[in-house]
């Protein structure tokens, strides 16, 4: 018998390689490339020592035709507890991918789909996929605004200890999702905030969702290094019920970014 998600998500990709195949492979002069890549870290150190270590990745193919975005994050910490024995308190990683057509329309549909894995969500592993439209409120060389809304299949495998689950209590599940982008360039581009927030509510269930904000500050140090503030605050209305001791996971980082 075929997976829950499997059902979801093959009949998808056909779907999407129906539309997408008289689009691919075109490369021409209208196609741009953007990458960029951050790291950061942080030391305590006295009555308890800690230290973090966070990088994200994040490539973008834009074209009149159809956009792609591929991103990927790694966090990493360890701490010592009372006793002095140092041990991790923190592992995470998300990757994702974001395909949109007609990206320079008022509205947009788009398919997009995310893998992760969390020691502190206590997320053994969860991936989802889904369709949506997209509507641009506003697009101008200093800044943007846009919501998404779309339908996910999502696939949660819960952790249950220090290594990965073996898939005991496995959800599949159906989720709305909605995310609101405002993107802003002050002082001639060397000065860019932006701000994006996710809310993921379970069909049928509002009050159980996932919710996640990024919000970041980039100072210009070179036309390619920047200096960037975050903070990052996700929540997970599951996470106390997987072993984690609290459904919300807040950071502030400060990072170096160099942009290609």
């Amino acid at each position: 018998m075929r997976h829950p998600v499997t059902r979801f998500v093959l009949p998808l990709v056909f779907f999407l390689g129906s539309i997408l195949s008289p689009h691919l492979g075109a490369q021409d002069a209208e196609t741009e490339w953007d990458a960029e890549g951050e790291v950061g870290g942080s030391l305590f150190f006295g009555n308890r020592s800690q230290a973090v270590f966070t990088t994200r990745g994040e490539v973008e193919r834009a074209h009149p035709r159809m956009d792609t975005a591929v991103e990927a994050r790694f966090n990493y910490g360890r701490a010592t507890d009372d006793d002095g024995q140092a041990f991790v308190n923190r592992r995470s990683w998300r990757a994702g991918t974001d395909i949109t057509l007609a990206p320079d329309g008022r509205f947009s549909p788009f398919v997009a789909g995310t893998v992760e894995k969390s020691l502190e969500r206590r997320i053994g592993l969860r991936y989802d996929t889904g369709v949506g439209m997209k509507a641009i409120f506003h697009r101008s060389d200093e800044g943007r605004a846009d919501l998404s809304v779309s339908l996910l299949a999502e696939h949660t495998i819960p952790r249950r200890d220090d290594e990965a689950s073996d898939g005991s209590g496995a959800e599949t599940r159906a989720r709305w999702s909605s995310r609101l982008r405002l993107e802003r360039e002050l002082a001639d581009g060397r000065v860019e905030l932006t701000s994006e927030t996710r809310y993921r509510p379970i069909f049928g269930e509002l009050g159980n969702f996932t919710l996640t904000s990024r919000n970041t500050l980039s100072l210009e140090l070179t036309e390619q290094v920047r200096l960037r503030f975050t903070f990052l605050d996700e929540y997970d209305a599951g996470a106390v019920d997987r072993g984690a001791r609290t459904n919300n996971d807040g950071q502030i980082q400060v990072t170096v970014v160099a942009e290609l």
